[in-house]
This record gives structure tokens, C-alpha cells and sequence, in this order.
């Protein structure tokens, strides 16, 4: 959407979207407990961990987007279902 006349150009892509809710260091945090709770063998839904931790578990999609190591561990994490 253009800026409205008289109005400064937007910056396009530097502050714009919701404000990220995690950092990519407690997402990558997030991937070594992942990780250590999937080494319990009891544990092994990954939309229980999301639950446990009160996450939403849309979350753990978007940090595989944004974190090689919580990719790493969320595919783990999806083989052993």
C-alpha cells in the first residue's frame, strides 16, 4: 500500500509484521530441550511438548523456518510419531 500524499515513503520490510515473539537464541534453546524431552521414552508427540512448555504448536513450524537446529530437531522429533 502506498503512503498517503504528503506522507513519507514506508519502509518497506524493516518494521513492518508482528513483533517476533521468541529470539532466535531461546528458539534454539527451545531446539536442546526438544531434544532432551524426546530422549524420555515416553515422550514422543511433538504437539505434547508444545503443550507442556504452554506454546502454541503453530510455533514449532515457523522456528523451522527461522532455526537450522530447531529444524534438525523438530524432524527428529516428527520421525519418531
Amino acid at each position: 500500500m502506498a503512503a498517503p500524499k504528503g506522507h513519507p515513503p514506508y519502509n518497506k520490510g524493516v518494521e513492518c509484521g508482528r513483533p517476533l515473539r521468541f529470539t532466535d537464541e531461546e528458539i534454539d534453546a527451545m531446539a536442546i530441550e526438544f531434544l532432551d524431552w524426546l530422549d524420555k521414552e515416553e515422550n514422543f508427540w511433538v504437539k505434547d511438548f508444545a503443550l507442556e512448555k504452554r506454546i502454541n504448536p503453530d510455533y514449532m513450524s515457523e522456528w523451522c523456518e527461522r532455526s537450522e537446529n530447531f529444524r534438525r530437531a523438530y524432524l527428529i522429533g516428527k520421525s519418531r510419531q
